[in-house]
């Protein structure tokens, strides 16, 4: 078990977009204490998710940075209401893309707050700060100038952000559909993690049917909740000089 040791925080996106997002992030988070949820404050869930993070005792997450609507049949709206953010039904606009277009920074950085805020009011310490779908990383917005001006305003906050570019995070969405594609990605990655540290960030869901209703994503999310509810990878990061850790959150 020679060599450096690998730290890595594992961390539950889109938390409060569904009831059964939140139902698998929870088990995971009760089986693991290391992992972390970020909370989507604008989602249709979130409420139900802060219960059940209270009733299962946890004070603390991320939160969930949105400005974009992903799903048709699931929309969300931005909590201040700012027109610059909306399409024509008050929702955020279905594509970052089309947000770029329209928004104001000044009602990002607004909405970034109000988020923030929605959490710190239902009595929980926000741990990090991330973005949906990284709206906001250079790759996605276009240039830097968003991802800064966050990075400044969560500094100012003392919160922590994670960004795409400069920090060691391991995600996959698309790539891998089916659950022994995504089992294969998984095992090579415990093998593959650069020393020091690193996140990786999951999209678990306990009910694929549920799912269906406003997206395809199912089978994905289902197959990271039952990779991660095993053991398996738990005996691959032991192997492979893994340190399961939440420092740094």
């Amino acid at each position: 078990m020679g060599g450096r040791i690998k730290e890595l925080i594992i961390n539950c996106d889109d938390v409060g977009m569904h009831w059964s997002i939140n139902a698998a992030a929870l088990q995971l988070l009760e089986k693991h204490r290391s992992v972390r949820v970020s909370l989507m404050a604008t989602g249709n869930y979130f409420q139900d998710a802060v219960e059940r993070l209270r009733a299962n005792g946890f004070g603390s997450c991320g939160v969930h940075l949105t400005m974009n609507s992903e799903f048709q049949k699931l929309p969300t709206s931005p909590l201040t209401r700012a027109s610059s953010l909306c399409d024509s039904n008050g929702h955020f606009h279905g594509r970052i893309q089309e947000t770029r277009q329209t928004a104001v920074k000044a009602d990002i950085l607004t909405e970034c707050v109000a988020q923030i805020e929605a959490v710190l009011d239902r009595g929980l310490r926000v741990t990090h700060l991330d973005s949906h779908m990284f709206f906001s990383d250079s790759s996605v917005w276009g240039d830097t100038s968003l991802c800064e001006e966050i990075g400044h305003l969560a500094s100012q906050m003392g919160i922590p952000f994670r960004i795409l570019g400069s920090d060691n995070i391991v995600f996959i969405w698309e790539e891998h559909r089916d659950f022994d594609s995504r089992v294969a990605f998984y095992d090579s990655c415990f093998s593959d993690l650069n020393p020091g540290s690193n996140e990786l960030i999951l999209h678990p869901a306990l009910d694929e049917a549920s799912i269906a209703s406003f997206t395809q994503s199912g089978p994905r999310r289902a197959a990271d909740y039952e990779y991660f509810s095993g053991a398996r990878w738990l005996q691959l990061c032991s192997q492979n000089n893994v340190l399961l850790t939440t420092r740094g959150f």
